[in-house]
């Protein structure tokens, strides 16, 4: 896992995850903050991330602050090919299991399993999506919110010519939230085709 850490040296890489990974070690890092999200405010991640079909198990964040995820703020990156499970992500606005922030960004098979709890734009996938897609993507997990709202089991927010495809979400959303959706919590301008929430 420090190694899957590491991708911040160096955000526009390509990279490929060799075996499953534990990362339940990251609950000890940073005073209990925990993995630092790939990508942030200030310098996004532009890269390609190809889970190869392996699990990361385990991961811990608790961050009082904004784009939150295993990746926090990506544009025009992909993700692909990546099961979380057994995840503990807590941020603020724009906070997704696997995705805080995503522009034009390509997300595909890949799921999530365990908890999301934020303030705004939350969602089991990606917290906001603007552009790009999310397809064949599963959540499990739960979506809570912090008295505020947009929350989806996939995405919290979609628009801008985003497309959801392919989603299927079993996680339940909690929380006094307003604009909440099993699959989507808000979609402005966007796509969702093949969608099924239990």
């Amino acid at each position: 896992v420090y190694d899957l850490q590491n991708i911040n040296a160096k955000r526009d890489g390509r990279y490929i995850l060799a075996k499953d990974i534990d990362a339940t070690a990251t609950q000890d890092w940073d005073s209990g903050k925990g993995f630092a999200p790939l990508g942030d405010g200030s310098t996004k991640f532009t890269g390609r991330l190809d889970g190869a079909g392996h699990t990361l198990r385990g991961l811990y964040i608790n961050q009082n602050d904004y784009v939150i995820g295993l990746f926090g703020y990506v544009k025009g990156a992909t993700i692909e090919n990546l099961s979380l499970r057994d995840g503990n992500v807590k941020g603020r606005r724009y906070t997704g299991g696997i995705v805080g922030l995503a522009g034009d960004t390509v997300i595909r098979n890949v799921s999530y399993a365990g908890s999301v709890v934020g303030n705004q734009n939350v969602g089991g996938i990606a917290g906001d999506v603007s552009g790009g897609s999310i397809q064949n993507a599963w959540n499990a997990g739960t979506v809570s919110v912090r008295s505020q709202f947009l929350a989806g089991g996939i995405v919290g927010k979609a628009m801008d010519n985003a497309v959801i495809q392919n989603v299927c979400n079993t996680g339940a959303i909690t929380g006094d939230v307003v604009q909440s959706g099993g699959i989507v919590g808000d979609i402005v301008n966007s796509t969702l085709q093949n969608a099924w929430n239990k």
